[in-house]
């Protein structure tokens, strides 16, 4: 297992490297809790050019409550950022396979 998880991080590190400034991935993600109840979410990995990237957290349900929100003052209902980024990522944090 652990032969398996060193050569997912070298590849995904390396895919990393490959994206050109101002472009961006899409990746797949989530989590699983132990009694098989499962969550997915979306993750964007855009190189902001500069050497700096940004990370974004699409997010629609489980977790939300970790979100920012803001409340419709119409409505007074509770208005969540299904969408939370991290700015300013150095690209040689991104880089090296400990960060992840």
């Amino acid at each position: 297992l652990d032969t398996l998880f060193y050569n997912f991080i070298t590849a995904f590190v390396s895919l990393i490297t490959k994206i050109p400034a101002h472009q961006q991935i899409v990746l797949p993600g989530g989590w699983q809790q132990p009694e098989g109840k499962a969550h997915l979410c979306l993750y964007i990995l855009r190189n902001c050019g500069e050497d700096k990237f940004s990370f974004t957290v699409c997010n629609t349900g489980s977790g939300l409550e970790y979100h920012p929100s803001s409340f419709d003052p119409g409505s007074g209902l509770q208005l969540k950022q299904i969408a939370m980024t991290i700015w300013d990522i150095p690209s040689v944090r991104l880089m090296d396979s400990s960060f992840w």
